[in-house]
This record gives structure tokens, sequence and C-alpha cells, in this order.
């Protein structure tokens, strides 16, 4: 039988995996990578399509998420390049839809490109259109 200090360990790295599955679920996170994949200098730098996304570090304290706004550093790598696509989002509400307001990609921390500057159109519109 597993030790109280052995499940405790199982809750908390399951409790991990399941919140990093679910920020991929987001609509901040997959507006952010569509608008990487429309911007046609992001992707002739990093070598895509294809481009690969990593994994989320959730212990990293940059990457935040409340009801209002999300923060995150999402690692992607294209057949050239690879780096951080640092994301931005909020909405006025829980009901609303994520606003992407900050959208940069700092490629091997030589160079960021920047994609959104600013509010983009609300996710749950944009989606819907």
């Amino acid at each position: 039988m597993p030790s109280l200090n052995s499940l405790k360990r199982i809750a908390f790295y399951g409790g991990i995996a399941s919140l990093g599955a679910n920020l991929s679920k987001g609509g901040y996170f997959k507006k952010s990578l569509a608008l990487l994949h429309d911007d046609k200098r992001a992707m002739e730098i990093l070598g895509g399509p294809p481009i690969s996304v990593g994994y989320i570090h959730l212990l990293d304290l940059f990457n935040y998420i409340d009801g209002k706004k999300a923060q995150l550093s999402i690692p992607v790598t294209g057949r050239d390049n690879s780096g951080k696509l640092i994301a931005r989002a909020s909405r006025e509400s829980i009901a609303e839809g994520w606003i992407i307001d900050s959208l940069i990609v700092d490629i091997d921390q030589k160079e960021s490109i920047t994609i959104v500057e600013g509010p983009t159109v609300n996710y749950r519109k944009l989606a819907s259109s």
C-alpha cells in the first residue's frame, strides 16, 4: 500500500497535469497559436509550418490565469529556430470571450517579433463568425 506522502505527490502531479491540459483548451491559448500561424515573418524565422508546441511550465511564476486575465509563456519550435510565444489576454467577465492584449515571439532570446500590440477582436465573436 502506498504511503501518505506518495499519495500526496501523485495527487499534486495529477493536478498539475490536469491544469496543463486545461490551459491548451482555453480560448486565449488557441487564439494565440492561430495568430502565430497567421504571422508570415514569425513563421518564416521559426521555420514553419509545422510549429511544435511544448509544455507550459506551470510552476513558472510568469504563467498565470484567473477569471479575467491570462499570461502564458508557450514554448514553440519550428524547423529553423525555437522560442517562446508570450501571450497576454483579458476579458471583462467570465461570461465574455478572451481578447489577446499582447502577443510576442521571443526567438532563442536573439530576436523578438511583436504579433499583437493592443487588444484584438473578442475571441468568442471571432470563433462564431
